[in-house]
């Protein structure tokens, strides 16, 4: 796993960038995956809360990124890869080149 576009990050929660066509990287991500799960079943078993009294928890989030087949838009004919407000690729995750990995808090 990789960081990609760093110099635009805002936010603290990116962990890294994974291709979907690497093994290795989908490995990855399941560990990520398995990793905060065993840290979500201990912040349980201790009880763990925040400053205001709610369970701490937190999720891995993926967000496609790089679409493999792009979509055209309806009224202009041109090709689109993004068509969401918060930059989704248009088909989902099983559309995308490459996944940004997020852990973040739930709530």
């Amino acid at each position: 796993m990789q960081k990609v576009n760093m110099n635009k990050r805002v936010s603290d929660a990116y962990v890294g960038s994974a291709y979907t066509n690497c093994v290795s990287d989908m490995m990855q991500i399941e560990e990520i995956r398995a990793l905060v799960k065993g840290m979500n079943k201990s912040l349980a078993e201790a009880g763990a809360v925040d400053r205001r009294g709610y369970p701490l928890r937190y999720r891995v989030c993926l967000k496609g990124r790089e679409a493999i087949q792009k979509a055209f838009h309806p009224r202009t004919g041109n090709p689109i890869s993004y068509n969401t407000w918060n930059g989704d690729v248009i088909g989902g995750l099983s559309n995308s080149a490459r996944i940004d990995v997020y852990i973040q808090r739930r709530r």
